[in-house]
């Protein structure tokens, strides 16, 4: 339900053509929840009835090769060829994948990148679909500057409203700084603000049961009312509570449980 509700909030705009922020608690999953919706958009057919017609890409800042814009725009034009090989219908369309080489090319200019970028998507978008991108860590950019904003800007644009971003954030994207920031992008990334919330009780009940088994113990309820005062709906910090119980329980040495996890180092930060 949890999974669901989420991506009816991500959905919902891009089927009216518009684009989409999600503001995420740092490390509470923002990277697995979004990658397990493009992987199985199958089982999320409520919530975007006519999928086989998105093409849907995630920018994995980790994948960079190059912390630079130029490495950025290769890395978004890969993720989206890769995707479309994959698509039953979008590798057939003429020249996908082999008429753009360019990409491959590290002595090709920015500028160059961007419009074949540009050409690529267009190509994609007259042959009958519509495009996403979701992009990872959107705010953690170091490289980024007031020109790739405003390009990505000018990118949307041109295409809209077949082109669509997800912003995947931990800043307030409200605050004055992220607005002198991302300049004319603002209209993109301020058009739909989805801030995700931490778990609900049946989703700490369910992370605990899954994270039980992966460490193979099993946790007494005084154990588990402790992980929930400590921890809350927060899926990382509930994992590292699992893993400190499995690993000091097994060495029997877990005199005081809430005390140990108030002065483990992951927990603490």
């Amino acid at each position: 339900e949890t999974m669901h509700a989420y991506a009816a909030s991500i959905f919902g705009p891009i089927k009216r053509g518009e684009c989409v922020t999600t503001v995420w608690v740092p490390m509470a999953g923002r990277r697995m929840w979004n990658k397990f919706i493009i992987e199985n958009i199958d089982l999320f057919e409520k919530e975007l009835p006519d999928y086989k017609k998105y093409l849907l890409v995630y920018v994995e800042p980790l994948d960079l090769t190059e912390e630079s814009l130029a490495g950025y725009l290769r890395l978004m034009a890969k993720s989206f060829i890769e995707v479309c090989r994959n698509h039953p219908d979008c590798k057939k369309i003429p020249g996908i994948g082999t008429n753009f080489k360019i990409f491959d090319d590290e002595n090709a200019s920015y500028s160059k990148l961007l419009e074949e970028l540009r050409l690529l998507l267009d190509k994609t978008i007259k042959g009958g679909f519509e495009v996403v991108f979701f992009l990872g860590e959107f705010d953690e950019l170091n490289f980024a500057n007031s020109v790739f904003y405003n390009n990505l800007k000018s990118l949307w644009s041109k295409l809209a409203p077949k082109l669509h971003y997800v912003f995947l954030v931990r800043e307030r994207v409200t605050r004055a700084v992220n607005i002198a920031k991302w300049g004319e992008l603002n209209e993109a990334i301020l058009q739909n603000i989805v801030y995700v919330p931490l778990g609900s009780e049946e989703d700490i009940e369910y992370w605990i049961g899954v994270f039980s088994e992966r460490y193979s113990i099993k946790v007494a309820d005084n154990e588990k009312e402790i992980i929930k005062k400590l921890c809350g709906g927060h899926p990382y910090l509930l994992k590292v509570a699992v893993r400190v119980l499995a690993k000091y329980k097994q060495e029997d040495i877990i005199k005081n449980f809430e005390e140990l996890l108030l002065g483990y180092y992951e927990i603490r930060v």
